[in-house]
């Protein structure tokens, strides 16, 4: 029981399979599921890994999901996700000819799943290279991210590391800049920051943001400009726009 996740949800059920990272044990489907191409592909997808699908009653659907979501008549009974290792995958990334300035994406104590699934997310589309995610006090790869991240998870590369300073120390030993995103006066225009090679983007914790030592370690600390009442934007808004002024930068 320990070692197994119910991903539910038709799209992330669909990425799970198609990334074939994860042990699949059974699919589950509930009694008269309605035909969309996304369970068009996940019966192949399960076909082609094996897996004959089972039909279970909704309430056992409910129960797999935790009442946390929408689990749209299929659920996945598969193994725990799989993290990188931070020793392996910096020098892998960094001698890798085939990534060209890439972006990492570090979060510092991000708790929320539902912006942790979509930093995730914002990741993928940005082409990030590694996510790099504290072991304590920070939320982690859950059934909930998952679904969270429309299931973009699967293809990221992520890993647990205990000190968040160290890798922050480490990049900067490997010539790799980082923005930290902190809402200050002593910060400067994100749109400001010239990005010119591989470089890493932290975003802090939901209301605490950075901590002073994770501040200290950045290259540069950058605030987005806010023109309206509420003078603050959540993590996971956030971490999208700098990865998306990062990925534009380096692409341009």
């Amino acid at each position: 029981m320990a070692n197994r996740d119910f991903i539910y949800g038709r799209q992330p059920v669909r990425e799970v399979l198609a990334a074939g990272k994860r042990r699949i044990s059974a699919l589950y489907l509930g009694a008269n599921p309605r035909p969309s191409p996304e369970l068009e592909d996940i019966l192949r997808l399960a076909d082609q890994a094996g897996v004959t699908p089972m039909r279970v009653k909704r309430n056992r659907l409910e129960q797999m999901a935790g009442n946390h979501g929408n689990h749209q008549g299929v659920a996945l009974e598969v193994g725990r996700f799989s993290y990188a290792e931070w020793r392996d995958a910096l020098p892998e990334i960094i001698t890798d000819t085939t990534s060209h300035n890439p972006i990492f994406l570090i979060l510092d104590r991000v708790q929320d799943p539902q912006n942790l699934g979509s930093l995730i997310r914002s990741a993928d589309a940005a082409g990030v290279a590694l996510i790099v995610i504290p072991r304590d006090r920070a939320a982690h790869v859950t059934p909930a991210v998952v679904r969270a991240s429309a299931g973009a998870s699967e293809h990221a590369r992520i890993c647990i590391v205990a000190n968040l300073v160290t890798c922050l120390r480490e990049l900067a030993e490997a010539g790799i800049d980082s923005i930290g995103l902190e809402a200050d006066d002593a910060s400067v225009e994100l749109a400001s920051v010239k990005v010119s090679g591989a470089t890493a983007v932290v975003v802090g914790s939901e209301g605490k943001g950075l901590r002073r030592l994770v501040k200290e370690n950045c290259t540069t600390l950058a605030r987005i400009p806010m023109h309206g009442r509420v003078n603050s934007l959540n993590a996971g808004v956030a971490g999208a726009i700098a990865l998306y002024e990062v990925a534009k930068q380096l692409k341009g």
